[in-house]
């Protein structure tokens, strides 16, 4: 609850909507099993896959997508092995909040190709960030060619 309240939802909102889902629940669904999330207007309950219940107004339709991110990092490393990168592309949580990097490094693949993009040329960038190689900078560009694909 306090982590509702820190979002901006109003005690009396999450108390009307604990209420609401205990009410209106079928019985093979204990409303203590639910996830609860605010926009901090409105509170809204984990429904199904994909779908909440506006608790708040009492209705249903705001589409959510939900993702484990511990599967979208085995995802991506699973997606850098497949092409060839991944002996360069590092996934780990631990490291700028999981999103890919070269490896060895903290340097997030999208920074190099980014700088690319902008025309910084690849020796540019070795010598920028030391601990990169020409091999990692090939392997930035070419793993995120390949999310933009998708």
């Amino acid at each position: 609850m306090a982590e509702l309240r820190l979002q901006g939802a109003s005690l009396q909102r999450i108390s009307r909507s604990i209420n609401y889902l205990r009410e209106a629940l079928p019985a093979d669904q204990a409303w203590h099993t639910k996830t609860l999330v605010t926009d901090g207007r409105d509170v809204f309950a984990l429904y199904g896959p994909g779908e909440t219940l506006s608790v708040g107004r009492h209705t249903r339709g705001q589409r959510v997508f939900e993702v484990f991110l511990g599967d979208l990092a085995e995802e991506l490393t699973r997606a850098g092995t497949l092409l060839g990168i991944g002996d360069n592309i590092d996934v780990d949580p631990n490291v700028q909040a999981g999103s890919p990097v070269i490896r060895d490094t903290r340097i997030p693949t999208k920074l190099i190709s980014d700088l690319l993009a902008e025309g910084v040329p690849a020796a540019r960038i070795t010598s920028m960030y030391p601990g990169v190689t020409e091999a990692g900078v090939r392997a930035a560009r070419e793993f995120e060619r390949q999310l933009a694909a998708v």
